[in-house]
């Protein structure tokens, strides 16, 4: 099915000429429900303003002199901002209830005043009440589920809003100093909140909702069909401030593990956003209203799944829709682009099918109509970006020239469990200026904030005694400077306060039952001791100073300390604060977890830090040798092994470390490329130079050829006797007799040989196939040579290059396959393996600028000097 692309412009210009009476003429919608225990009236009100008008009016409408009313909000800061607005709208006598020291006081007097009948109270405030069963003849509840509220009333008044059906309709905002937020300055304007180890920043003002009756435009189908599939109606951390802001139609970043609660953080708004467009009834437009791009079919599944659930209801009264398309296979590319080219729901489908199926729009045949796609859902970005950043960078590019991305088009909300600096402040604040932004991992949010980190590793001595912690104190000005010093365990935090205490330093050891709180509450600064347990309790502001002190029995619990910088990010005038990590020696589990961390974020970071976690290493591989296993691939690539556990050797041999006489260890060479296995390393076919340009192949081309026509014979072959890594023998593999070297023992009676001619991947041959090497054919160069750049490698500890960049270099610079010849200067060789600084093709481009300008990829400038010492420690 063709339609114009003009098809959306008219929908959209007739649609503004209808009016719209259906907000204006009933601002609030009224469903009564009778029950077993009474009866609940449920008020859908499309604004704050509509929703107090209609309370006021009903109050007004009560004798409040016989009857008892209870009006329950959300949260306790509330009540006093809804007490002032009703009193604006003439009820008057309001008893208001918002801090527990007011329970008891309230709890006595309330059911014997004469006037002030009118009683709101917070909703963790209500059960202190112990108000008995039927007491109240009317019951209010704001934004909250009626479960559990049956038995204090017979008449229950449950209130929420209706938002945005089409286009967003809402305008107003309660006023959010009553909601404890605050506004930060003019340097970085916008609104914080800092609430249950989550920190939310937004330009807009922030509100949070415990239940999704409390998000404004939820209508009561999809809250019952959370109920009804998944039993969720309260809200978890991060999704108490998404729920609110995204139904307002406002995008969204959110950083947090696995587990946290990222996708119910959207699923009911996209659900709402699909409902919303097919009740209408009307199918002139076309394609999907969401958008979710996910890493893999394994998730995407998962999504579609629940969206199919959340939006089952619809199948009576939405017509010829399709609610939920995916798209798994290239292959069905045409087949889904069909279908979207009708009304449907949502897309759930991966980034690199989402590019493939954009290139099919044309004139006349529009698969995403921006004017009526109204969210877009990235989830687990990082991922895409690991995987491949090559795509992902097309991916942005697309999304940003496409949509506009604002309150009355489409939103566009992202998951992810890294913050990345580049894309996420650099291009998407800058462009998204409604955005949300939600940490629920502190230790990321420092990366938001600019806090330095510093790590340093002390022994079993220093730590006991803190020779390095006193030094670091002696440096600080405790009287301007709040610093905080946290440790694990009580008997930890004792001996650290008596260690303190005995070089007098004065200092707090946190106790949340003294009266310190409210010295810090006030500005008190100096050192303040504290365990991981009381972190939630410490309300003490900006600190200048966080010191790690002792281990955690988890990394998340260990990342939580750094949620004590969340009311740093609120003043940013400030001097960046620091965050010392002090280790014991032998505890590198969690140091390597940091260092992975400040990798991966391209922070400041001292190689100091990566050398000890490869010494404390090799010492245990000095305690318990590996004779028998083979080399670790990243010690031969890069000097050293960054791996958080490696079960391979890291002591080479002195055989090993030497360059065979078949290779040349300088000067320059020619090449052909037979392989890229990844964008550093090479598999190249060797050329000499003898009358440019035209190069001869190396005279013992035939060589190979040679061999298996040589080993055929069964008298020709003899079993090898001489077992030792380094010696060069013959194997048989794919019915071809060729040469190959040994590298490593896998097991008592298998061997790891590495290919000369053919390859170099390294296979593992029984010891009983292994033949001798005629002298003839041992002495000849490698057909295959291996290639490597030196120094340069990705972004992470484990050094792992993804798919998608080994076939874009493969694709962009060599062009494989080709008989173009390129040539390298020799930088070093070592074991079997040749390192050149960069590779230069025959019209000039440079393969390491290639990468440095294109690939997220780091310079390591200490590669050659690592293997230098390498070969002076060889065994």
């Amino acid at each position: 099915m063709q339609r114009s692309n003009k098809v959306s412009d008219i929908y959209l210009a007739a649609k503004q000429l209808v009016p719209r009476n259906d907000s204006r003429e009933m601002p609030v919608e009224i469903l009564v429900e009778d029950t077993v225990d009474g009866k609940i009236t449920h008020v859908y009100a499309i604004s704050w303003d509509e929703s107090l008008n209609y309370l006021a009016a009903k109050l007004k409408s009560m004798d409040l002199e016989l009857l008892s009313v209870v009006i329950v909000c959300q949260m306790s800061n509330h009540c006093m901002w809804l007490k002032a607005k009703l009193e604006e709208r003439d009820v008057k006598d309001i008893l208001a209830c918002h801090h527990p020291n007011e329970i008891k006081t309230i709890r006595q007097c309330w059911p014997y005043l004469m006037y002030q009948k009118v009683l709101i109270i917070g909703y963790d405030l209500i059960d202190q009440m112990q108000l008995g069963n039927k007491t109240i003849d009317v019951l209010v509840l704001d934004n909250i589920p009626e479960a559990g509220f049956q038995n204090l009333s017979d008449d229950i008044l449950s209130f929420s809003h209706l938002r945005f059906q089409m286009d967003n309709c809402i305008t107003s905002y309660p006023d959010q100093t009553a909601y404890g937020v605050s506004h930060a300055n003019v340097k970085n304007t916008g609104w914080y909140n800092i609430n249950r180890g989550v920190m939310a920043f937004s330009r807009f003002p922030l509100i949070h909702c415990d239940f999704i009756t409390g998000v404004s435009g939820i209508s009561i189908k999809i809250r019952t069909s959370m109920m009804k599939h998944y039993a969720i109606d309260k809200a978890r951390k991060v999704q108490r401030f998404a729920w609110s802001h995204l139904s307002y139609g406002h995008s969204m970043i959110m950083i947090g593990h696995e587990k946290c609660g990222k996708s119910w953080s959207f699923v009911p708004i996209l659900s709402q956003r699909i409902y919303n467009a097919i009740k209408m009834g009307n199918f002139e437009w076309a394609g999907p209203i969401c958008i979710a791009v996910v890493v893999n079919m394994s998730e995407g599944e998962i999504l579609s799944k629940i969206m199919r659930k959340m939006l089952d209801f619809c199948s009576t009264d939405c017509g010829n829709v399709t609610k939920v398309v995916t798209l798994w296979n290239s292959s069905c590319i045409t087949e889904v682009s069909k279908i979207l080219c009708r009304p449907c729901g949502i897309l759930i489908i991966t980034m690199e099918l989402l590019l493939q199926l954009q290139q099919l729009e044309r004139p006349g045949y529009l698969i995403f109509d921006p004017m009526h796609l109204r969210s877009i859902v990235v989830d687990n970005l990082d991922n895409m970006h690991r995987i491949n950043p090559i795509k992902f960078v097309k991916l942005f590019n697309w999304l940003m020239e496409k949509f506009r991305f604002n309150m009355t088009q489409t939103q566009l909300i992202i998951t992810s469990r890294l913050w990345m600096e580049e894309l996420m402040r650099s291009q998407l604040m800058t462009v998204l200026p409604s955005i949300l932004i939600i940490f629920e991992d502190g230790l990321e949010a420092s990366a938001y904030g600019g806090i330095e980190i510093n790590l340093k590793f002390v022994s079993d001595i220093d730590h006991d005694k803190g020779m390095t912690l006193l030094r670091k104190l002696n440096d600080c000005n405790l009287k301007k400077e709040r610093i905080v010093v946290v440790c694990h365990k009580t008997s930890e935090s004792q001996h650290l306060s008596e260690l303190l205490s005995a070089n007098r330093f004065p200092h707090t050891h946190y106790n949340p039952t003294n009266t310190i709180i409210k010295k810090m509450q006030y500005g008190m600064k100096g050192i303040i001791i504290i365990t991981d347990d009381m972190l939630p309790y410490l309300k003490c502001g900006y600190i200048d100073l966080l010191i790690c002190y002792t281990l955690t029995n988890s990394w998340h619990r260990y990342k939580t300390r750094f949620n004590l910088f969340y009311a740093n990010y609120k003043t940013p005038e400030k001097s960046p604060a620091s965050a010392l990590i002090i280790f014991n020696e032998n505890d590198t589990k969690q140091a390597w977890l940091f260092c992975d961390f400040l990798l991966k974020h391209d922070l400041t970071m001292q190689h100091e830090w990566f050398d000890h976690l490869y010494e404390f290493c090799l010492q245990e591989e000095i305690i318990e040798p590996r004779p028998n296993v083979s080399l670790c691939t990243q010690l031969v690539s890069y000097g050293n092994c960054y791996r958080r556990s490696c079960r391979y050797r890291h002591r080479p041999m002195a055989n090993e470390i030497e360059l065979p006489n078949y290779l040349p260890n300088r000067g320059r060479i020619f090449f052909n490329i037979l392989d890229c296995t990844s964008p550093t390393t090479l598999i190249v076919k060797p050329l000499v130079y003898h009358d440019p340009p035209y190069p001869k192949i190396y005279q013992n081309i035939s060589m190979p050829n040679g061999v298996h026509a040589y080993y055929r014979q069964k008298v020709n072959r003899i079993p090898l006797k001489n077992l030792s890594i380094g010696v060069i023998c013959i194997v048989e593999s794919k019915n071809c007799y060729q040469r190959a070297a040994i590298v490593g023992f896998a097991s008592d009676v298998m061997v790891c040989v590495r290919p000369l001619d053919w390859d170099v991947k390294c296979m593992e041959i029984s010891k009983t196939e292994l033949y001798e090497c005629h002298a003839a054919f041992s002495a000849h160069m490698s057909q295959a040579i291996e290639l490597r750049l030196t120094g340069i490698m990705p972004y992470s500890m484990d050094r792992l290059w993804t798919i998608a960049e080994t076939r874009y270099v493969r694709h962009k610079f060599f062009r494989l396959p080709s008989d173009t010849i390129y040539c390298a200067n020799i930088d070093f060789g070592i074991n079997h393996v040749l390192f050149v600084n960069t590779v230069y093709s025959n019209n000039g481009a440079d393969l390491k600028a290639f990468l440095l300008n294109r690939m997220n990829v780091y310079d390591d400038i200490f590669v050659k000097n690592r293997f230098i010492d390498l070969s002076i420690k060889a065994l």
